[in-house]
């Protein structure tokens, strides 16, 4: 294993500053080995629970109210962003934050065995108000690791291998998704909702799992910081650094990646079995982070900035191309193949914004304010979100799916724009 490992360091590490010591080079590169394989459990346990599909499925199936299923989503993805500025504190007064990733993958194991309890044991209506009020503190639990994961990387993993460390890790969340659809077309034929209830046990228990895998980082130790860095100081990033606020209205902008994948799958009618249907369209997401995410990881090493404006450029032109298509040729969307294909290639250049702008920030930090900025730039794209969220709900109720693809292109476009102004940080 070390010899593999010294032999991935070497062939990948053509921009990175590495010590000359070889036992604190075999460190980085078991360092990395963790964080990836860590990354892959909670991302497997993140696939398995996802609240757009197992979750809202399995609350359909039992009768849960309305209300209780459409605050899942807001609730799973704001909840994960919102609270880190606050929580910084608490990571910051830390000389290690192993620590606290451990706490946030035991409360997040726990959060989905118990919503398993409420499903198995709770009727209906209670039940969903019991797993909303357990994805809430998954929530949190997650906003946690992910504000210490970005941390350990910085300290653990130098300038030149984030990016390929952060690919991989994204890869192997590919093929856990694989894994997901490929269940989901399994079980197309199955009754009731023991398969998703499956689905949930494995999560919890691949984030425990993830507990003791994260044991094994050579963390090493950074000064504790005192209290004093409160939460309304630490939002003075926003204007006191004009870069990193550049950063946070970029990556505001090229949010509308993410918000644009579901009118894509609205497009999709061409599988009469909708359970199948949905199976492809995992598929092509988990194969195009498969694929994508190492070679974006490489090229967000030598410049995170051009991963952003290339990857948020080819988002905008894809949908503009998609556009077209449908506004010219509107029975080619009844074929089962191009909707999944149109997916896959979205995905591969989502993917590209989600490595370059993780990689920035950690590059474009220290040691010292690596923290502040994740979490400053993490509660308020969290915000934002929750904004456009409500916004693009709204308009979905008054114009097509093909109409809001356009709409949101156009806001990647301007993000590749606003990206160019960036200074490189590697």
């Amino acid at each position: 294993m070390n010899r593999w490992l010294r032999k991935w360091l070497d062939s990948s590490a053509s921009n990175a500053d590495l010590p000359d010591s070889n036992e604190e080079r075999d460190k980085i590169a078991s360092n990395a080995l963790v964080l990836v394989a860590a990354t892959f459990l909670t991302k497997t346990a993140d696939s398995l629970s996802n609240p757009k599909i197992t979750l809202t499925w399995l609350l359909q199936s039992m009768g849960a109210s309305p209300a209780a299923i459409s605050l899942l989503v807001p609730i799973r993805e704001s909840g994960a962003l919102l609270p880190q500025a606050m929580l910084a504190t608490i990571s910051n007064s830390r000389s290690r934050q192993v620590g606290l990733y451990r706490v946030g993958t035991l409360i997040q194991g726990a959060a989905a065995l118990a919503m398993l309890g409420a499903v198995a044991w709770l009727d209906g209506k209670l039940a969903g108000w019991v797993v909303v009020a357990c994805l809430a503190v998954l929530s949190l639990a997650r906003c946690l690791c992910s504000l210490t994961h970005k941390a350990m990387i910085g300290k653990s993993v130098p300038k030149g291998l984030r990016g390929q460390t952060n690919g991989w890790a994204s890869s192997a969340a590919g093929l856990a998704t694989c894994v997901v659809a490929l269940l989901m077309i399994l079980v197309q034929g199955s009754q009731g909702t023991e398969p998703l209830m499956w689905m949930v046990a494995v999560a919890g228990f691949a984030w425990w799992l993830a507990t003791l895998v994260i044991s094994a980082i050579d963390e090493p130790e950074q000064e504790p910081r005192k209290s004093d860095n409160q939460f309304w100081k630490r939002l003075k990033l926003l204007r006191n650094d004009s870069q990193f606020l550049r950063f946070v209205i970029a990556r505001a902008l090229l949010t509308s990646s993410a918000l644009v994948a579901p009118y894509y799958v609205m497009l999709h009618t061409g599988s009469d079995n909708p359970l199948a249907g949905f199976g492809a369209l995992l598929l092509a997401s988990g194969v195009a982070s498969l694929i994508a995410s190492p070679l974006w990881g490489r090229l967000a090493d030598s410049s995170s900035r051009l991963t952003l404006v290339l990857s948020a450029t080819l988002v905008s032109l894809l949908g503009l191309a998609t556009v077209g298509l449908h506004v010219t040729l509107p029975e080619i969307f009844k074929t089962a193949w191009l909707v999944p294909l149109l997916y896959f290639c979205l995905e591969l250049a989502h993917q590209g914004i989600r490595v370059g702008r993780k990689t920035y920030v950690v590059d474009m930090a220290t040691d010292d304010n690596r923290v502040d900025y994740v979490s400053v730039s993490n509660s308020a794209i969290g915000l934002i979100l929750l904004l456009l969220g409500v916004i693009s709900s709204a308009l979905s109720a008054l114009l097509p799916p093909a109409t809001l693809i356009a709409l949101l292109s156009l806001l990647s476009a301007a993000g590749a724009i606003l990206g160019r102004s960036l200074p490189n940080v590697e």
